[in-house]
């Protein structure tokens, strides 16, 4: 991609202080555009934010809020007029298996990754449609939307629904001229933060992620980076007959019936 490629262009990216939504805000600035860093974490969202420069703002969004939401895109607004881009990155991460998930947690998740992407794809359309130049919505899932795993009930659940959300925002999109496009971004293993809450439950970090690696045909962890260069392409004009699809970045891990390094030798 041009360094200019999202000139003129404003994103509003949810967890976009760390992980993949940092990634993501900073390579579209990089590249001409606008950002808006949405994260729970005030302190860090306000850093990030200084440090990319003039054309990002911070602003403080409980993706679960409908007026935090509300809140977000009128500050968009203010600050650079209008909106273009949605990347739903918040999310968060649960292990458990269905006799031993709590309803508080269940209910927690589900607001984080499931509502809170409903309510960004709601309120980001809508503002992009007001803008008038058409746009794009890319939502996060996981490979755990894709495969089943015991340990992880709601996690699986939740990241399933985005899926099946960004396929029906996309019919909903497409009515609009001009039209408003919604993708899916599969990734799979990452190396982001969302991995610390569950670490020690596995040794640590360090074994945690030496044991993912193990599992990933292509034999280690996605960077953020790489997860943000397949949302970039989605966003951009270079996508702009691609909607209501998916794309995988996940090092084959989704392949079935691979066979690991590690098991080749």
């Amino acid at each position: 991609m041009s360094e200019q490629d999202f000139a003129g262009r404003v994103a509003l990216v949810t967890g976009g202080a760390s992980g993949i939504g940092f990634a993501t805000a900073q390579a579209f600035v990089a590249r001409g555009g606008a950002a808006v860093i949405a994260d729970i974490n005030e302190s860090l969202a306000k850093r990030r934010a200084d440090a990319l420069g003039e054309r990002t703002i911070a602003v403080v969004l409980d993706v679960a809020s409908e007026p935090g939401w509300v809140a977000a895109i009128e500050a968009t607004k203010g600050a650079f007029g209008g909106l273009d881009v949605v990347v739903n990155a918040a999310g968060v991460a649960h292990t458990s298996s269905v006799a031993i998930t709590d309803l508080e947690d269940w209910n927690r998740v589900v607001g984080i990754n499931q509502t809170g992407t409903f309510l960004g794809c709601k309120h980001g359309m809508l503002a992009i449609a007001e803008t008038g130049r058409g746009g794009a919505i890319v939502n996060i899932s996981s490979v755990q939307g894709v495969h089943a795993h015991a340990a992880s009930l709601v996690y699986n659940t939740t990241k399933a629904a985005v899926r099946m959300i960004s396929k029906s925002v996309a019919l909903s999109g497409a009515l609009f001229r001009p039209s408003i496009r919604c993708n899916t971004v599969i990734p799979g293993y990452v190396d982001t933060p969302i991995l610390d809450p569950v670490a020690e439950m596995f040794g640590g970090r360090e074994a945690l992620v030496a044991g993912m690696s193990r599992d990933v045909p292509l034999g280690r962890l996605i960077e953020a980076r790489e997860i943000a260069e397949a949302i970039l392409f989605l966003a951009s004009e270079r996508a702009a007959m691609i909607t209501g699809t998916e794309i995988v970045v996940d090092g084959g891990l989704t392949v079935p019936m691979h066979i690991t390094y590690a098991q080749a030798m």
